[in-house]
């Protein structure tokens, strides 16, 4: 043992000066990082290493464990393994690997299906000896070869074939490999793969019922047809649904009862079943067997012994009606009645056309009944009475409709839409009192309810509190008969809009603003707010200035703005001292802001303060689009 092994080795860190040498950390150990830490054995084994060499020879020196990490070589081999039967064998191939790592061995046989023998790990990965275990000799790379027999734990494996990898390494080692050998046939695979393929004959029906199911699962034809009774004391002509279910091929009859017929309401006609074609008997069905057995010998059921008549298999075939039974125009035997079908629905006619190739049914006439007179009496409109002041008119409405009193209905899909939606506007009360007139409201719009509430906000030295007005609630247009029978109409979000003036409990407010989503939520319903409406609005413009559009034009040019883009601009002002003169007053001011805000400059376009009161001009007189006619006039 030399002096160097007593030295402390860590990762990473140099040795310490020894003598003259300054001896320094050998390069094997830059190898080692950010591997754990190494056990004392290795670290034993490397500290001798270290000291039998050299520094100058220990610099490229590194561990087989560590050089060898995950390479394995990888054999395909099989052995004989002996049957019950002294003159058979069975071949069983196995897969070989070696790790060089560390010399161990694992043999592992694929798993086949249906073999019947245990498979998969055969032997664990461990050291396999090579002689008696007192010899201490273990298999070794040299031990392994293609076309070579290898013993482990006393059975001999003869190795096939071997993959890529293991065949240049071997090479390298100055080792040739021959080249790869066939597996010989196993006989018992042989057999088992013969028996399969011979198909063997079973007594009884043949029945897949569990895959018919799972492809037709949902699947029913539907068939109109009808049963004409009349040849009977009071029968008439009835119309039916014949159902037939694909995933067990049974049938139902539905009859359909015409409106106000007087009959008691037994739709099923034929209970779901299997049909047969030709009932003998009613009482026969549940007594039927699929299959007719034997009596070979001995009396009873438990003396005695019973077989399946092979002969007897095919009698009682197609003995229920199936799908190909089914045709418009053919007529069915549903115990003794006369079903005639008449027509099918889309799916009957794909599934036909795509299983049969049958297109282009023709739907047929039912046979019309002279004695049967269908009278179709409309329900009497009933009359509510008037209202009585108590609970809420929609309250009464339910009353009044039945006798058990039930709770009013709410529109549900109307209130998850309009969830959370508000619109709120700035309201000036209209009084005569001048200090009313100067207090500010906020009339708050709730669309998922069409409910209204009002608040005042407060003004400092203004002698009113401020807060809430009026409470959540539905108000009712003025001018109504609220003690009526019919249910008055109450205030839409049609009815706000900007100078539209509302009465709400006995207050007029006056609207003068409204917050950026108001007219957002109005500009994309415009078939509901006729007053956002561009082309309304643009299309009364259009036909008022047509007659007078060159001294419309030549009025207001010289009024119009130079914007810093170059292009002619004009303010809300402007806008709607124009639109007022040429409409003769036959404007709202929200017209004019939807203008505005429609044919609003592009450089204050990302300006919300600025937005909708400057307009560009040229976008406002090219939607006009009365430009040509100016031209002809000039030309």
């Amino acid at each position: 043992m030399s002096q160097y092994s007593k030295l402390p080795l860590f990762p990473g860190n140099h040795f310490p000066d020894v003598g003259k040498n300054n001896f320094q950390r050998p390069q094997i150990w830059t190898h080692y990082r950010g591997i754990p830490a190494l056990s004392d054995r290795r670290r034993q084994d490397t500290v001798e290493m270290i000291a039998l060499y050299p520094p100058k020879m220990a610099q490229n020196l590194t561990p087989g464990w560590l050089q060898y990490d995950k390479r394995v070589l990888c054999f395909d081999a099989f052995f004989r393994e002996g049957v019950a039967d002294a003159s058979a064998y069975q071949i069983r191939s196995m897969r070989i690997s070696f790790f060089l790592e560390d010399g161990t061995v694992q043999v592992i046989e694929p798993k086949i299906a249906d073999s019947g023998i245990p498979q998969g790990c055969i032997v664990k990965r461990q050291k396999v000896p090579a002689g008696d275990l007192h010899e201490r000799k273990f298999l070794s790379v040299l031990d392994f070869n293609v076309g070579k027999p290898v013993t482990i734990f006393s059975r001999t494996y003869h190795v096939t074939n071997c993959d890529d990898f293991t065949r240049q390494f071997l090479n390298q080692l100055g080792i040739r490999v021959p080249q790869a050998e066939s597996i010989p046939v196993d006989p018992n695979t042989e057999m088992r793969k013969a028996q399969a393929n011979v198909t063997v004959r079973r007594f009884g029906v043949k029945s897949n019922k569990l895959a018919q199911f799972l492809q037709n699962d949902g699947k029913v034809l539907r068939y109109s047809g009808f049963w004409d009774s009349r040849e009977k004391d009071m029968g008439y002509v009835r119309d039916l649904t014949v159902l037939f279910y694909l995933c067990d091929n049974t049938l139902e009859i539905i009859e359909v009862l015409p409106a106000n017929s007087g009959r008691q309401e037994t739709l099923q006609f034929l209970k779901r079943m299997k049909l047969p074609k030709k009932a003998s008997a009613v009482t026969d069905l549940d007594l039927r067997n699929p299959m007719t057995v034997l009596n070979v010998f001995g009396m009873g059921l438990t003396n005695g012994r019973f077989i399946p008549d092979s002969k007897a298999e095919e009698a009682d075939k197609n003995e229920f009606v199936t799908e190909k039974d089914l045709q418009v125009g053919k007529t069915l035997d549903v115990f003794g009645r006369s079903v005639v079908l008449i027509d099918c629905d889309a799916f009957t006619r794909n599934f036909y056309k795509e299983k049969y190739g049958l297109e282009g049914i023709t739907p047929l006439e039912k046979a019309q009944d002279p004695d049967q007179t269908s009278v179709v009496l409309k329900p009497k409109e009933r009359q509510l009475p008037a209202f009585n002041g108590w609970g809420t008119h929609q309250d009464s409405e339910e009353n009044c409709k039945t006798l058990e009193p039930k709770p009013p209905k709410t529109d549900v899909k109307k209130f998850i839409s309009h969830e959370n939606q508000v619109l709120r506007f700035g309201a000036k009360l209209i009084s005569r009192i001048k200090e009313n007139s100067e207090r500010i409201f906020i009339v708050n719009y709730y669309l998922a309810d069409d409910t209204i509430s009002v608040f005042e906000k407060p003004v400092r030295n203004s002698g009113f509190t401020g807060g809430r007005f009026l409470h959540r609630k539905q108000f009712f247009l003025p001018n109504q008969n609220l003690m009526s029978s019919v249910r008055p109409q109450i205030f839409a979000p049609q009815h706000f809009f900007i100078g539209s003036r509302i009465q709400l409990s006995d207050h007029v407010f006056e609207i003068v603003s409204a917050d950026c989503h108001v007219f957002d939520y109005m500009e994309k319903n415009q078939n509901t707010f006729p007053y956002a409406n561009i082309d309304t609005i643009m299309t009364k413009i259009r036909d008022t200035i047509r007659p007078h559009y060159k001294v419309f034009i030549a009025e207001y040019l010289p009024k119009l703005a130079m914007r810093e883009n170059g292009s002619l601009a004009a303010d809300f002002e402007m806008m709607k001292d124009m639109l007022t003169h040429l409409l003769n007053g036959d404007v709202k001011t929200h017209e004019i802001i939807t203008i505005c805000r429609y044919f609003q400059s592009a450089d204050v376009e990302m300006n919300m303060k600025e937005r909708g009161s400057v307009v560009d001009w040229n976008k406002f007189i090219d939607f006009i689009g009365l430009e040509d006619d100016l031209k002809q006039d000039t030309e």
